[in-house]
């Protein structure tokens, strides 16, 4: 069987496009930075770092719930390993988190099993993201918004 990748974007891509880490992207925001850094710190030799990653779906109904946008839903190819873990797990660590020095050690266990890939306990809050280096765009799968409220993109497609 297929698996199929999805990525959402605000962004009007084409084709062969290849969508690489962003800069400002949400692993990357300022107001993230302490728990990503946390994050980042228990993060496996082995793994790509959140903020080095395009993040992908294998069902397009996670999108939202994983933190894309679905303005344009595109189909990708991905051209590294996908790495899996369950958004579930980084959602129940930045709560604990929040909570202050005395849920840091619920908060490390949870970013753990984030990394790890281990399925959320509860399956109807499983939230499966997949991270990889770069993806090409095989096509626009669906588009949600009018065609001019994408912003548009330089070419980025790979040199030759």
């Amino acid at each position: 069987m297929t698996t199929h990748y999805y990525h959402g974007s605000r962004k009007l891509f084409e084709r062969g496009a290849v969508l690489v880490p962003q800069a400002d992207g949400y692993a990357n925001l300022d107001e993230n930075s302490e728990f990503e850094a946390l994050v980042e710190s228990r993060r496996p030799e082995n793994k790509t770092p959140r903020g080095k990653s395009v993040f992908l779906v294998t069902d397009i109904d996670l999108i939202d719930a994983s933190g894309g946008y679905n303005d344009a839903v595109y189909r990708v190819k991905p051209m590294s390993l996908p790495e899996e873990s369950d958004l579930a797990w980084y959602t129940e660590a930045f709560c604990e988190h929040d909570g202050g020095n005395e849920h840091m050690e619920r908060a490390i266990e949870f970013i753990d099993k984030y990394w790890s890939g281990t399925p959320f306990i509860e399956p109807e809050r499983r939230c499966p993201e997949f991270r990889c280096k770069r993806a090409e765009v095989v096509n626009l799968h669906e588009l949600n918004v009018d065609r001019s409220e994408l912003e548009r993109v330089l070419d980025m497609s790979p040199s030759p």
